[in-house]
């Protein structure tokens, strides 16, 4: 009799004990799949990124996000942080002030620098404040999408030349942390053709958001992984 109920006491603790197996390893299964539930992108920028003059839904940035999902990317979320007018000056706290939040991004898509060179800004302030932004970045495990900008000549072809090179030289900087990408210019085959801006000639209207969204869209899809 002793010896049964012993056999079954023990049969008991072996379930027992293999049920606090099987929960223990849910729960640790489980925690990394609800920190991965989303792969979330800041678009840091202005009013380019804001969508000035478009509804917000035709913008680029959310319109690249309709296309990536479409291609099977449905765990996208974005933060669009565009503010119009804004210097590379503001990008620094803008992007402090998401992370305080408890804004979580993998990606920043840092599109600033635009107002810099059209106030004809010193390219060594914008390398500067890109740099902090980047750094900032990269201490808080977000990875960095560095989006060139053109300006027009009108502080000078070197000016203009010496602009164009600081998201390059950026690049090179921290290219070897397989952390930062560099899109060579965020207004490829929308700037300066009237059919794709607004009648201010500097602003994308609907159809010329549409085209940097496929070309948004078409280079995230290489990066996110």
């Amino acid at each position: 009799m002793q010896n049964l109920m012993g056999a079954q006491f023990l049969g008991r603790s072996k379930i027992f004990i293999y049920i606090l197996g099987l929960l223990w390893l849910i729960s640790v299964v489980s925690v990394p799949i609800s920190i991965h539930a989303s792969t979330n992108i800041i678009f840091l920028g202005d009013s380019l990124t804001e969508g000035l003059g478009v509804k917000v839904k035709d913008s680029y940035p959310y319109v690249a996000s309709d296309i990536l999902k479409s291609k099977g990317l449905t765990n996208l979320k974005i933060i669009v942080d565009g503010i119009s007018g804004s210097t590379s000056i503001s990008g620094f706290s803008r992007l402090k002030r998401n992370i305080k939040q408890g804004v979580i991004a993998d990606y920043l898509f840092l599109a600033l620098g635009a107002n810099d060179g059209l106030r004809g800004l010193p390219n060594k302030v914008l390398y500067g404040n890109l740099d902090k932004i980047i750094n900032l970045s990269l201490k808080n495990n977000i990875k960095v999408i560095i989006v060139g900008m053109q300006v027009p000549t009108n502080y000078g072809i070197e000016y203009s030349q010496e602009f164009s090179e600081v998201y390059k030289d950026l690049y090179k900087k921290y290219r070897s942390t397989n952390k930062v990408f560099l899109l060579n210019f965020l207004l490829e085959g929308v700037a300066q053709n009237p059919h794709l801006n607004q009648t201010d000639g500097i602003h994308p209207n609907t159809k010329g958001h549409s085209v940097i969204a496929n070309n948004v869209s078409d280079f995230l899809a290489k990066i996110i992984k």
